[in-house]
């Protein structure tokens, strides 16, 4: 075993025995030289004794050193030279005595740049013990006494370096303890005086099962091998950081030790305290960890340096994983350094707030650390608009955080404490982006008040296009197209511009210094022209030639405007609008008539300059001669507007009139004398077909010819006929309008799709390119399990009622080719009945009340017209029928079997339970509505409020025992669609009930439903369902339906999401199996009673 051993003595001979270092040392300061009778006396640790046998030394020595200290309260500023006399008598390791004498000497020099000796070391081997008496003190220079005593010291050092036999053995007492306080798990064992040092190697097992619950450690197995953390300390103990979530941390110890081997010491292991791996439950070297920061998204990372050092960093992350604060912990210090970071409303990083030490050691998120208004720092502190509608900076509470450190109220006991500066509430760097979603910075602050962002004093930088002028004026007329090349200025602290030029390849091109002068900075010799004039008016096109419009015909053109420093700017606008030409007019110059918008804003979205909206340039006339119109709007608002530093956006939109659209079509089309009229093509195509035996009756006995109406027609004309006396006209337009005011219901709907089904290609109508089908369900095939195509009990019908014929055969006499060629939506009407799930429908007939019910309360907005269906509701469900009452009953309650009448019931009257109450549900409604409101609301506007959420909660208990109760009223008619989309469907779960126990086979495979009959259910099981339950649309959305704690965070968060966040609502509303949102968006699947 490789130790170091040190004693260390100061004026007197003080033992620290370790088992890393064992040594002697004696100190003399300058006040003891003088003692000239004090004789320094050292010795090793077995002296006068024989070194033991098992002791190898290595190396053995002493160390003089004479040195002065660097203190600028004592050091004179002057040369000086100072040196010792020492008289030494000396025993060395083999016994032999001897006595020499020494000079040790230092000096001083303190010009720049002279070289000095402020240290002088001799060094003596293998020597076992020694006595030295000072002989003589020298110097020369103006040495004040007091200086001598408190500058000069004189050590003296035994060193012995030394090797144990190793044993290799499991260090004895391995137990481990959590230290709460810094979140550590500390592994303690006994010393080995054999061993030079210690590895420990831990490894994480995770006990989570997915579910929410927890894997029994006779479940669990470790192993070292993989994904364990070793490191190498020469200490009897280690501190785990506890940086993982819930599990097990398994760990281990073994010895290292030296072995000599000619001349060369090799490091050896010794055995480890556990194999390398094996079964939880079985070993004592573990701890049972609950899991680092459960609540939080948190990421860490374990950086290790020699003899066990290590750093930790812990990042904490919001939902949206951006990083809220960062904990580093250097264990050699114990100290933790927070830094954290602020997001604006837009999740950009907008406040980087220093980081800084803190007193506690432990690993956790340190919850309100940088505060405003003794509150955690958040967007709405800064990132709001006020007057100037840009973010402002906030001076942070110095009881917290980095503004106390960096603020007198620092309680830290560091020598550098006076060196921190106060930044006054301003320990950060704040950062504002543009507002064009690109990530590009906008203006950042710098550190303090001073160079706070709004302070005048932070960075800014602008980003714009460069126009053709502007970059010709810098590189010439052979610059290329200046769309190739941006600008970016930058506005130092100073307030001083710098311009950067780019290519399309972000390469720069160009840098130079724009603007006037800061006052605060010299100016240069170049900011004159040569004819002494800094500034010239520069005439830009901010509008390209080559604009093209949009999709409404309209052209639009948005041109941002960096202003660096104050400057006059003079808008025109000219528009160059030609003629168009046609000689088929009398007059053939139309002239062009445009809508024009154009406004100058700030960047807070003032209007600076404007033209009126939709101002008109031009007049809907015709002419004889066509010349182009020049516009001119010079200046178009104000004749000169000053801009301050800051950047500008122009916008203008410019589209052809409509009016003068439809004026110039109307005149193009009555006095355009080439063009045909509708007559004229109509008379061409009509001349081509035969008429002689088509005549149409209007009504009685009255007959028009159609050619020679249509003859009669011209484009200014129109026919005049009488009303017939059964003319059908009005009552086709009545019927019209009765089916537009019909309400659609979910199963009408869905029947549709249950048609479609029956489409050529449709999943019941699968078809082969040959015409043929492979699918049993497939009305093409010839044993269909749904219906054949051709079966004769069929009756097609056309569009129009009427028996369906193609070229005089039925559709069932048609072979399939042509039965697809000729297919007819209308026939899927008569091959619907045959559908597996047509038997569903029967349920919607049978609560069409129902439906029609909550249709007309949902119409129902205020509460005094709601108060009788409100009564009806309540006293039927306490069992009392109110005959003034009836034409407010929901229907359901004659609909619903007793049993589930009584389930009704219960919701109505025993919602749910808060404090061990059953509430009911108007009453909670009522609780709900005051949580939600302000106290100032007005009583009818919360009982319309009441009554939305109460008509919501009613609807949903309704709709959820419904769906109960749809199940059996179906599976009483043996039919339901189980098999159906479902793979995992099986003969155990055939839904058929039958008279008799010995036909079950036979009489439910006769019924249509396929699910009855363990035949048939194989076939559908790859078919897509229509009628959905709960579960399947669950099952859709990706959630298992059984797992009510998924389903009930899911509830929970669309009840938050839509009432809480919408409505105002509590936080935590009670949720009720079955609830409906009044807007029909969500529906809760489970929740709390409480």
């Amino acid at each position: 075993m490789n130790r170091l051993s040190k004693i260390s003595f100061l004026f007197s001979v003080i033992c620290f025995f370790t088992i890393n270092l064992n040594a002697q040392t004696y100190i003399l300061n300058g006040k003891d030289f003088s003692n000239s009778s004090n004789n320094i006396v050292l010795s090793d640790q077995f002296y006068p004794n024989p070194i033991p046998n098992n002791y190898n030394v290595l190396s053995q020595y002493v160390d003089i050193t004479l040195s002065f200290v660097h203190d600028n309260k004592t050091l004179i500023s002057s040369n000086f030279d100072f040196n010792i006399d020492i008289d030494i008598d000396l025993v060395d390791i083999n016994g032999n005595t001897n006595s020499i004498s020494k000079n040790l000497a230092v000096d001083f020099d303190p010009n720049p740049g002279k070289k000095y000796k402020d240290l002088h070391k001799i060094r003596l081997k293998d020597i076992r013990h020694l006595t030295a008496l000072i002989k003589g003190v020298n110097h020369s220079g103006a040495i004040p006494l007091k200086d001598i005593e408190h500058m000069f010291y004189l050590e003296f050092q035994i060193i012995d370096e030394y090797l144990y036999d190793f044993n290799g053995n499991v260090p004895n007492n391995i137990i481990s303890k959590h230290q709460a306080y810094s979140n550590e798990l500390v592994v303690n064992w006994d010393m080995d005086q054999s061993a030079i040092a210690y590895d420990v190697e831990w490894t994480f097992v995770s006990n989570d099962n997915g579910d929410g619950g927890f894997i029994s450690s006779s479940d669990l197995k470790y192993s070292f091998r993989n994904n364990a953390s070793r490191v190498t300390t020469k200490n009897n103990f280690y501190e785990i950081p506890l940086i993982y979530e819930a599990g097990w941390i398994v760990y281990r110890v073994r010895s290292l030790g030296k072995l000599e081997e000619n001349g060369i010491l090799y490091t050896i292991p010794g055995n480890w305290s556990l194999t390398d791996a094996g079964n939880v439950n079985q070993i004592n070297d573990k701890f049972l960890f609950n899991g680092h920061e459960t609540l939080l998204n948190w990421q860490s990372s374990l950086i290790f340096a020699d003899e066990g050092k290590r750093k930790v960093v812990i990042t904490y992350s919001d939902g949206l994983l951006k990083n809220r604060q960062v904990l580093s912990h250097k264990k050699s210090l114990d100290k933790s350094i927070i830094g954290e970071t602020i997001y604006d409303f837009e999740g950009n990083p907008a406040l980087s707030i220093l980081p800084v030490p803190i007193e506690s050691s432990s690993l956790e998120f340190q919850h309100n650390f940088n505060t405003y208004n003794n509150q955690s720092v958040s967007a709405k502190d800064f990132d709001v608009n006020k007057s100037d509608c840009y973010p402002h900076s906030i001076a942070l509470d110095n009881t917290s955080g980095a503004a106390k450190y960096y603020s007198p109220n620092n309680n830290s006991q560091s020598i550098f404490k006076e060196s921190i500066d106060d930044a006054k509430g301003y320990p950060y760097i704040q950062t504002q982006y543009t507002p064009d979603h690109t990530g590009r910075i906008s203006k950042i602050s710098l550190l303090g008040k001073k160079h706070a962002i709004d302070k005048g004093h932070a960075i800014e930088n602008y980003y714009e296009t460069v126009s053709n002028n502007r970059i010709q004026r810098i590189f010439g007329s052979e610059v290329g197209a200046s769309k190739h090349y941006t600008r970016n200025i930058t506005r130092d602290a100073n307030g001083q511009y710098f311009a950067t030029y780019f290519d399309l390849k972000d390469n720069v091109v160009a840098t130079s210094i724009i603007g006037e002068a800061p006052t605060n900075l010299i100016e240069l010799d170049s900011s004159s022209y040569l004819d002494n004039r800094f500034s010239e008016i520069i005439s830009e096109e901010l509008i390209p030639y080559n604009n093209l419009p949009d999709k409404s015909l309209t052209l639009n053109v948005i041109k941002n405007i960096v202003q660096p420093f104050s400057s006059d700017y003079f808008l025109s606008y000219e528009l160059k609008a030609p003629y168009y030409e046609n000689t088929c007019l009398p007059n053939p110059c139309l002239e062009c008539v445009y809508e024009i918008d154009i406004n100058f804003i700030d960047e807070c979205a003032n209007v600076l300059d404007e033209i009126d909206q939709n101002h008109i340039l031009g007049n809907t006339i015709s002419s004889s001669t066509c010349n182009d119109k020049q516009h001119n709007l010079f200046p178009f608002g104000k004749n000169k507007i000053t801009l301050n530093e800051g950047r500008y956006t122009l916008n203008k939109s410019l589209k052809v009139n409509q009016e003068s659209i439809d004026y110039f079509a109307e005149y193009y089309l009555k006095n355009n004398t080439c063009l045909k009229t509708y007559n004229d093509f109509l008379l061409e195509e009509l001349n081509k077909l035969d008429f002689s035996l088509c005549n149409i009756s209007c009504c009685g006995d009255s007959t028009l010819d159609l050619k020679q109406i249509i003859v009669d027609l011209d484009y200014q004309t129109s026919l005049q006929t009488s009303t017939c006396a059964n003319d059908t006209l009005d009552n086709e337009l009545d019927e019209i309008l009765q089916l537009c005011q019909k309400t659609v219901s979910i199963c009408s709907n869905t029947i549709e799709i249950m048609k479609a089904d029956f489409y050529p290609g449709g999943q019941y109508a699968l078809y082969q390119t040959n015409y043929t089908s492979q699918d049993p369900t497939s009305i093409f095939s010839s044993n269909s399990l749904t219906v054949s195509y051709d079966n004769p009990n069929i009756n097609y019908l056309d569009e129009y009622g009427n028996p369906a014929l193609i070229n005089g055969l039925r559709p069932q006499d048609l072979t399939i080719k042509d039965f697809i060629t000729y297919f007819e939506v209308s026939w899927a009407d008569a091959l619907v009945k045959y559908h597996p799930e047509y038997c569903y429908t029967k349920f919607c007939d049978h609560i069409s009340l129902s439906d029609n019910y909550n249709s007309q309360i949902i119409s129902i907005d205020l509460h005094q017209d709601a108060q009788n269906y409100i009564q009806s509701i309540q006293s039927i469900s306490q069992g009392l029928n109110l005959s003034q009452l009836a034409q407010y009953e929901d229907p359901v309650w004659n609909i619903l079997p007793t049993n589930y009448k009584s389930l009704l019931s219960d919701k109505v009257l025993s919602y749910t339970q808060i404090n061990n109450q059953n509430i009911d549900m108007w009453t909670l409604s009522s609780q709900m509505t005051d949580k939600m409101l302000p106290a100032n609301t007005s009583i009818n506007d919360k009982l319309n409020i009441q009554w939305s959420i109460f008509r919501s909660l009613y609807i949903g208990a309704k709709t959820e025992i419904l769906e109960q109760y749809r199940t059996s009223y179906l599976l009483d008619i043996n039919c339901c669609n189980d098999c159906i989309d479902n793979v995992k469907f099986t003969n155990n779960d055939v839904c058929c009930k039958s008279s008799s126990s010995l036909n079950v086979l036979v009489e439910c495979c006769k019924i249509n439903n396929p699910c009855a009959c363990n035949l048939k259910y194989s076939f559908f099981k790859s078919k897509k369902k229509r009628f959905l339950t709960f579960k399947d649309a669950f099952d859709l959305a990706g959630y298992d339906f059984s797992d009510l704690n998924s389903l009930q965070n899911i509830a929970n968060a669309e009840t938050q999401n839509n009432c809480c966040d919408k409505l105002k609502m509590p936080q935590t509303p009670p949720v009720k199996l079955g609830m409906l949102s009044e807007d029909n968006n969500w529906i809760a699947v489970q929740g709390d009673d409480g």
